[in-house]
């Protein structure tokens, strides 16, 4: 089609394609791949005057140095993306690049809540219940990072708390005792399981 935008677009999704191509940890070179594609894709549309376009570009190098655990280099890409994001008004966009910095600080021990709680607000608006979902499972997934150092405190004044393994404990035992959780089971929850078994030999 001999058209610039055609072509950026192209690097861009090579770039996409790359990164989903490779588990963590990435392959040095493959990664590399991915980072030259969104640069070369930006210097392709750095031109236009409809920088709307750059933020897809800036997204992928969010997520490329973010999920590599380069938090400041995909943070200084997050907020090029956002910023231009929000000029232009293209709030879902904006969203998804804070969902992938979000997900940067969880998987490298740190909160990411604020993002992904932003994020997900942003996705409600526009009733994207989808990509709010992923914002959810990364908040998560944070909850769960950040479990075992989680404590009750039962009543001002005492000194102890519990421990997170008793909480869960604890936790199931009340739902045991709930007359509401074991009618729940023997009734809806036994039939729901029923309709899931096999129903014939083959199944």
């Amino acid at each position: 089609l001999e058209s610039a935008f055609v072509e950026a677009v192209g690097y861009m999704r090579l770039g996409h394609a790359l990164l989903l191509k490779s588990l963590r940890p990435w392959h040095a070179a493959r990664r590399a791949e991915a980072i030259a594609a969104y640069q070369h894709a930006i210097e392709i549309v750095s031109p236009f005057r409809v920088t709307r376009v750059i933020v897809e570009p800036l997204w992928g190098l969010c997520r490329a140095y973010g999920l590599e655990g380069n938090l400041a280099q995909a943070e200084s890409y997050a907020r090029q993306a956002l910023e231009i994001a929000e000029q232009s008004g293209d709030g879902w966009i904006a969203n998804l690049v804070r969902v992938s910095m979000g997900a940067s600080l969880v998987l490298q021990g740190m909160d990411g809540e604020p993002w992904l709680d932003e994020a997900r607000r942003g996705f409600e608006a526009v009733r994207d219940p989808h990509s709010a979902c992923a914002a959810l499972v990364w908040m998560g997934t944070d909850m769960l990072r950040q479990a075992h150092s989680m404590s009750l405190q039962l009543a001002v004044g005492h000194d102890a708390a519990l421990p997170w393994p008793s909480l869960l404990l604890k936790g199931a035992a009340v739902c045991i005792a709930n007359p509401y959780f074991t009618g729940w089971w023997a009734t809806v929850g036994m039939g729901q399981l029923a309709h899931m078994a096999p129903r014939t030999a083959r199944e």
